[in-house]
């Protein structure tokens, strides 16, 4: 576990190094959530309430952020690991997204 605790610590550190300058942090820090609660093993409802609070950040800044997540149209996944996983994954695409179009501008 302290291995384990070890590897994350430097990860966020190289992490906020890379985003932080172009002001990614609330996004980065949003994956980091998410990432936590899988490791922590997060119960349904415990998942809820993170989603609800950071897809009430990203669904109307992002176009197609709900698509394919728990409780969007007629998807009735359960609040779990792998919709957190799908988030994590959508976020990171949307701030390396942003962080291109900060490098061209």
């Amino acid at each position: 576990m302290k291995i384990i605790g070890k590897l994350r610590v430097h990860q966020e550190t190289k992490v906020i190094e890379r985003y932080g300058e172009y002001g990614l942090a609330a996004v980065t820090d949003s994956i980091r959530q998410l990432q936590n609660a899988i490791a922590e093993n997060y119960t349904e409802k415990q998942f809820t309430e993170l989603f609800n609070k950071i897809d009430n950040i990203y669904a109307s800044r992002h176009e197609g952020y709900m698509v394919g997540l728990c409780d969007y149209s007629y998807n009735d996944d359960a609040a779990d690991a792998s919709q957190a996983q799908l988030r994590i994954e959508k976020l990171q695409d949307f701030r390396n997204e942003e962080l291109r179009k900060l490098k061209l501008a």
